[in-house]
């Protein structure tokens, strides 16, 4: 399982990108506006989201998953910026 494939700021299908998963948990909020919890990170992998990630629920192990979490807790915010609609134009 290679979440970079698609996590690696590089916009896969037109107006979808994955956001990058670099300091996902030192914000309050995940991309998809859901709280940036355990629950909710285990929750997107497991069920995925509709036409953006398939879900892994059927691919990952109990154990895989809580090694994902607990390696995405260890990230920290990368340079790479990801879209936003509340950065206003300059």
């Amino acid at each position: 399982m290679h979440c970079g494939g698609c996590h690696n700021g590089k916009q896969l299908v037109a107006g979808k990108q994955p956001p990058v998963l670099n300091g996902i948990f030192q914000r309050p909020t995940l991309p998809s506006g859901a709280p940036a919890t355990d629950a909710q990170v285990r929750s997107t992998i497991m069920e995925g989201r509709s036409g953006i990630m398939p879900p892994f629920a059927n691919v990952l192990s109990g154990q895989d998953i809580r090694d994902i979490i607990e390696y995405l807790h260890t990230l920290k915010p990368s340079e790479i910026s990801e879209p936003s609609d509340s950065k206003a134009a300059t």
